[in-house]
């Protein structure tokens, strides 16, 4: 009884481990897709007031620069003035008509032009001033002293009898002496901030001087206030995290409502700040947070007691993987995995995509034969494999050809210090195989492409990194290159000769094949229609064969495609360097027999090889074949 209830025990807490793991999985996920969802809507009402704020810049900028370039006019003109030594009456006439100019063109939202100009103040408003007024003295005056100048914007003032926000602009003229000034009211400044709330981009819409006073704020009431010095308000709560954020955005917090503001910067040290409410935003992605945490904790207790259920039964997922096509020799892609995968890479991702070619290999399977050739393929493959890292791509798409893809390289001294270590070993290693007297000049020349700086179609790579191999070719073998415009082939007779040379000279490195020759259906038909008339001409012998792979009765056809690509792997190991194969369908092929007479024995060789392969009893392996013989053209 003790040990059931053990048991039990057991079971309980294994389940319950496994339904705490499964709520709390199930959650974080929850909880990642309301953080996106929280996110997706911030950075929405952080674009809202960024737009906002942007159109508030943009209209104050535009009509600020109203009232600077009336400034400006009238400096440029009273300078010819004073350089002049008009008289005091023409001056003051012309501030007169200039500030009725000025009034027509800002929408009466200045009262005119005035100044101390050339010793003595005039005012184109009428304005006289007090007995004792010292113009010298003014804000307008002494700020505009001391700016070079420039047109200076002098700190906004609240008009005590109309309560309205007014703004002087003042800029000082060549002499060093005398300016011009004018005042401004910021009542269309308030109607930007105003309208910016009407076209829902914003809840608040204001903008702060340089010393946090409001100038404008799409509630009236605020004009004029010091935000700076508040407590315990709404603008305490903003101008707080305001003055600690590093950013154009912040967030806060005042009362039970969520704030996001975005803050522009204006000239003179101005702000205008974007305020928007989301506390109606946020609060339907909270409740839909609270009730799906509890709909999927039902959902997933559930879960697991038919999980518990089944355990006993089902304890392994099988994960069906695409087997990757190696090269047996060296444990590369082959061929047709380096078709597969090259394409993809060059498409997706940065990298070097080089050629390396074995020089003088071809030296070493006429003196040594061809297993010492294949003893140092595997060995050069193995230096490479120590040379490269684990994410860098090694192919084999020829008989000492080799394609590698190092992803993430750009730099060409990469390449050259791969050239160097590859050589340097691989001369070590063949003096192991075949002794310390071996004199094969035997090296390796890289030819490489920088993806995607080049392009990203493999097709047109290719040919680019193997002109960068025939630039090593020519300068001596056993080195590198990475391709760069200036090895493009101008036109041209010359230019065709030096291409012709190129191709032949790499031809003629690539050494022998050592396999029967795989050809696509339009090259196998040129080759079977080749043959037929030299073999009519000449006369001789050839044969064809037509293989047919198939399941076995009772056996699936789902594995039918991986028979196949080992069946290819026989042909290529039975057929000589002579004879053509084509794939003419997933699981057929046709064979053309130039170094065989007898076809059904060259087709009994092959089925021998098969049946000595594992789980062939699961497919079934079929042939026809068909002899042609010709007599020489004399005798026909």
């Amino acid at each position: 009884m003790r040990g059931k209830a053990r048991s039990k025990a057991v079971v309980l807490i294994k389940n319950l481990t496994v339904t705490f793991l499964v709520i709390a999985f199930f959650v974080s996920i929850i909880m990642a897709y309301y953080k996106m969802l929280v996110e997706e809507k911030r950075r929405a009402i952080i674009k809202d007031g960024e737009m906002s704020a942007w159109q508030v810049e943009a209209q104050f900028n535009e009509y600020l620069a109203t009232s600077v370039d009336a400034i400006k006019l009238s400096a440029y003109t009273l300078e010819g003035m004073v350089a002049e030594n008009r008289s005091g009456e023409e001056i003051l006439n012309y501030l007169i008509g200039q500030s009725t100019a000025v009034i027509n063109a800002i929408f009466e939202n200045t009262m005119g032009v005035y100044g101390y100009i050339n010793g003595g103040y005039y005012d184109g408003a009428g304005w006289v001033p007090d007995e004792g007024f010292e113009p010298k003295t003014r804000p307008w005056y002494v700020k505009a002293a001391s700016n070079n100048g420039e047109v200076t914007l002098i700190d906004p003032y609240v008009d005590a009898q109309s309560g309205t926000v007014m703004m002087s602009l003042s800029m000082m003229l060549s002499d060093q002496d005398s300016v011009v000034a004018m005042d401004i009211y910021l009542d269309r400044i308030q109607e930007i901030t105003e309208d910016a709330v009407a076209s829902g981009l914003a809840d608040v819409e204001l903008i702060l001087d340089a010393h946090d006073m409001v100038i404008a704020h799409s509630d009236r009431g605020e004009v004029g206030k010091a935000y700076g010095s508040q407590q315990g308000t709404f603008a305490a709560a903003m101008m707080e995290t305001l003055n600690r954020s590093e950013e154009n955005y912040f967030e806060f917090f005042y009362g039970n409502s969520h704030y996001i503001a975005y803050q522009a910067r204006l000239q003179n040290d101005w702000r205008c700040l974007s305020v928007t409410d989301a506390t109606d935003v946020f609060k339907p992605l909270k409740r839909i947070l609270s009730t799906t945490v509890v709909i999927v904790a039902v959902v997933t207790c559930l879960l697991a007691v038919f999980m518990a259920h089944y355990n006993r039964k089902n304890r392994a997922i099988e994960n069906l993987t695409e087997e990757t096509k190696l090269d047996k020799l060296t444990g590369f892609l082959n061929k047709a995995g380096t078709a597969a995968k090259l394409p993809e890479l060059c498409r997706a991702e940065t990298g070097m995509l080089a050629i390396l070619d074995l020089d003088s290999f071809k030296l070493v399977n006429d003196l040594h034969g061809h297993d010492m050739g294949d003893k140092v393929l595997s060995a050069f493959a193995s230096i490479v494999r120590q040379n490269t890292r684990a994410e860098d791509v090694l192919c084999r798409i020829g008989g000492d050809e080799f394609v590698i893809f190092c992803r993430n390289v750009t730099d060409d001294n990469v390449v050259a210090g791969l050239a160097r270590r590859l050589n340097d070993q691989l001369v070590s290693e063949c003096r192991r195989l075949m002794g310390a007297d071996f004199d094969i000049p035997i090296g390796v020349s890289v030819g490489a492409v920088a993806v995607p700086s080049q392009g990203r179609d493999y097709q047109l790579l290719f040919p680019l990194a193997d002109r960068a191999l025939y630039q090593v070719k020519q300068n001596g073998k056993h080195g590198s290159a990475v391709y760069d415009a200036s090895l493009n082939v101008s036109g041209g007779a010359d230019s065709l000769d030096g291409e012709l040379a190129r191709i032949t000279q790499i031809l003629d490195e690539r050494g022998d094949r050592s396999t029967a020759l795989w050809l696509g259906q339009g090259a196998f038909s040129s080759v079977y229609r080749f043959l037929l008339r030299s073999l009519r001409q000449s006369g001789g012998t050839a044969a064809k064969l037509l293989f047919l792979v198939s399941a076995a009765a009772g056996e699936s056809e789902a594995k039918l495609p991986e028979a196949a690509d080992r069946f290819s792997a026989i042909l290529d190991e039975t057929l000589g360097t002579q004879d053509v194969i084509l794939q003419s369908k997933p699981t057929e092929f046709l064979v053309l027999l130039r170094s065989r007479q007898n076809a059904r024995e060259v087709a009994d060789s092959i089925l021998a090889h098969w049946q000595e392969t594992e789980g062939h009893e699961r497919y079934v392996v079929t042939f026809a074949a068909q002899e042609l013989s010709f007599p020489p053209a004399g005798e026909a």
